[in-house]
């Protein structure tokens, strides 16, 4: 055995050091994935309080990092189409309503863990219509989409997190339900994706498509 050790020890170096490499490669590619993770923006929108018009709709970075939250996009559902609106500021409030200018506004930095209060489903369901100039009724609305756009501490790009609800007559009509038609929230992320994000603000939508 020594002997063949001996007169084989050039392949065996070889493939040791093959071995090494492979080694290294892989426990550097889990590093890097546990890294990308760990620095990953995550945005969750979420209802709180109540399943009706009256819920809160509450955002929260998941992710280790601070964003700064830029816009607050809506999309709303009807039998005549789908109308989208930028309602970031809080507009149907004046000066004088408040203490804080920044009342006015959703924008603003959001820590690791926290959450905000975006308002509730019918306030952002108001102020997109306002936008639009339509009347507000949330019997003739089939389902809400919420998108935050946000940029992250190092600011590189915007990153974005969606969520659609359902509006639905379940037990009293009077009251419909803002149902989630997803656990989690979607993350906007890439290239692509980002450069419409930038678009939604640059734009500041307030149209409503046909169907």
């Amino acid at each position: 055995m020594p002997s063949w050790i001996i007169e084989n020890a050039e392949v065996i170096g070889m493939i040791a050091n093959v071995a090494m490499v492979v080694v290294w490669i892989t426990y550097l590619n889990l590093f890097l994935v546990s890294f990308m993770r760990q620095n990953r923006s995550v945005l969750h929108i979420s209802r709180a309080a109540s399943e009706h018009s009256k819920g809160r709709c509450l955002v929260t970075n998941m992710g280790s990092q601070n964003v700064y939250i830029l816009a607050v996009v809506i999309d709303i559902d009807t039998e005549d189409g789908r109308s989208r609106a930028l309602v970031t500021d809080r507009e149907e409030m004046s000066e004088n309503d408040v203490d804080d200018m920044l009342e006015r506004t959703l924008q603003g930095p959001l820590g690791s863990g926290e959450a905000r209060d975006m308002g509730s489903f019918e306030d952002l369901a108001r102020r997109a219509q306002a936008r639009l100039g339509a009347p507000f009724d949330v019997h003739y609305c089939n389902g809400m989409t919420i998108t935050v756009v946000a940029a992250p501490n190092q600011v590189k790009s915007l990153v974005g997190g969606c969520k659609r609800f359902d509006i639905r007559a379940v037990d009293d009509p009077a009251e419909p339900r803002f149902v989630p038609t997803t656990l989690l929230s979607p993350q906007i992320t890439g290239p692509f994706k980002t450069k419409r994000l930038a678009r939604m603000i640059k734009e500041r939508p307030a149209s409503v498509k046909p169907r």
